[in-house]
């Protein structure tokens, strides 16, 4: 023992062992703390870097963005461009851990950003589409010459006939210049949902793609309106409750899908976007209310299958449970 402690220091230091330990990794640790200290220390800058460039080669022709993107909630709605262009809310930027980018529902608007290079010798041009319709408002905010931005603006709040790409879902054209660089700002307001799944598609991929979707949809909607033609003429005919919930169950899924995909902004033009948007819980419960009908009226569950007419009303009233605090929640931010 006496020996031990008269000599360890020296011998520590030396790197000697005493009764099988090894003191060597003791003189390590030191540089161990301040190493981890010092990445600690960097941890913040690391998450503010620079904003990732996102290339778009010659075989690029559809690419999700979603990765690239950077957030930022503006919770009161009132942050201007010159804002989000400061030093002090260039550092609030976040990138989203999920793959689609979002923003808080508690929030009144947000604003997310994103870089483009263009590596060609030539003009690329592009179409931004954000994949999710029933957005309010959506603005982007393009680089120009001189530091000026100009807006390009879509959403049910943009006419059809005045959007910048007359397309269901919010969609912008953007021009890149040989070897250019350019980071863009986008503006999210929507009163519900703030979900913008971004892709960059190349201008005749876009369009391509988007004839596909017009003529999915007229077939799905053309189906649906045989279906509600021949409900009314079974109401006509047979007279009973049954075929008239069906028919109306079948009409409400007319008048309620359009608001979903974007397909209302072509179909009632006339009819206020706030309403298209603030009636999607109404139409939810009307939907469930004929649907629950009708099941009772076709399938008279509450003699035939007892249980099975419990968890309907159960599930239907759960689902106008959810929908009305949705509903509250939402007035309440608002």
């Amino acid at each position: 023992m006496n020996e031990f402690s008269s000599g360890s220091t020296a011998s520590m230091r030396r790197g000697h062992t005493y009764r099988g330990i090894e003191t060597s990794h003791m003189r390590t640790r030191p540089k161990l703390y301040l190493f981890l200290v010092l990445v600690l220390a960097r941890a913040p800058a690391a998450a503010h870097s620079a904003l990732e460039a996102l290339v778009l080669g010659e075989s690029v022709r559809s690419l999700p963005i979603g990765r690239s993107i950077e957030v930022l909630d503006d919770p009161a709605g009132n942050l201007a461009i010159e804002d989000v262009l400061s030093g002090e809310r260039e550092r609030d930027f976040a990138r989203p851990s999920e793959k689609t980018p979002y923003a808080s529902n508690d929030s009144a608007a947000c604003w997310a950003r994103f870089r483009l290079s263009n590596p060609l010798d030539r003009p690329r041009e592009l179409v931004l589409e954000i994949g999710f319709a029933p957005l309010e408002l959506v603005e982007l905010y393009v680089p120009g010459p001189g530091g000026a931005r100009s807006v390009l603006r879509a959403g049910y709040a943009v006419p059809f006939s005045e959007r910048p790409v007359r397309h269901l879902k919010p969609a912008f054209p953007l021009t890149l210049a040989p070897g250019e660089t350019a980071v863009f700002y986008l503006r999210i307001q929507s009163r519900v949902w703030k979900i913008f799944p971004c892709v960059v598609h190349s201008k005749a991929d876009f369009h391509a793609e988007s004839m596909i979707t017009f003529a999915a949809l007229g077939l799905f909607y053309g189906g649906l309106i045989i279906l509600f033609l021949n409900a009314l003429v079974l109401v006509y005919k047979l007279r009973e409750a049954a075929t008239l919930y069906l028919s109306m169950f079948v009409l409400s899924f007319l008048v309620f899908l359009p608001t979903i995909d974007g397909s209302a902004a072509v179909l009632y033009p006339f009819v206020p976007h706030t309403l298209l948007l603030g009636g999607h819980t109404p139409a939810v419960l009307i939907e469930n209310a004929l649907f629950l009908l009708f099941t009772r009226s076709y399938l008279d569950t509450q003699r035939n299958l007892p249980r099975f007419d419990r968890a309907l009303v159960i599930a239907a009233a759960a689902s106008a449970l959810d929908r009305k605090s949705t509903r509250l929640n939402s007035s309440h931010r608002t």
